[in-house]
């Protein structure tokens, strides 16, 4: 009677275990992850801003774009050739959430330079705006916020699409 009152609390302690250990496994890949979502952004970051500053803006710009183009239209014609429509859900879902993030960080990193290349013309006007000011803390912000939505929201939500198609 005793031995049958502890076999539960010691299967619950085990099973605690168990699954706190699968938890910390898995905590360990996702902040891994993170980490490695973060340099590799933060690296294409900076030779965005490289770009951006030595480059004139339109030159900057169309040769992104056309590169951002190209890139994913070769990924989106291979998922397409290999899974079909699944594929194309797939590219397009894979882009959500974190890449709306990536895209405020664009758009204010290209309004900064288009707006520095007409500085000039605005010598004696002292004032700026105060997204203008703190615009490079703003787009690290973003960066940030948008490898965390990388690493911890978007495998989750491609998991669970993922198991809809089996």
């Amino acid at each position: 009677s005793e031995q049958l009152k502890t076999l539960p609390s010691a299967l619950q302690r085990w099973f605690y275990l168990f699954c706190m250990c699968a938890l910390k496994r898995k905590l360990i890949k996702i902040i891994s992850l993170f980490f490695y979502i973060l340099f590799k952004r933060g690296k294409q970051y900076a030779f965005i801003y490289l770009g951006a500053y030595l480059l004139q803006p339109w030159i900057f710009l169309y040769s992104f774009a056309f590169c951002m183009a190209f890139f994913f239209g070769s990924m989106l014609s291979l998922q397409i050739v290999q899974m079909g429509i699944k594929g194309l859900v797939l590219v397009f879902m894979s882009l959500f959430p974190h890449f709306i993030c990536y895209v405020i960080t664009l758009l204010l990193l290209i309004k900064r330079n288009f707006y520095a290349q007409k500085k000039e013309e605005m010598l004696y006007e002292q004032r700026h705006s105060f997204l203008f000011r703190f615009s490079i803390w703003f787009e690290i912000t973003f960066i940030i916020l948008g490898c965390i939505l990388e690493s911890f929201i978007n495998p989750s939500i491609m998991s669970g699409i993922l198991n809809l198609w089996k």
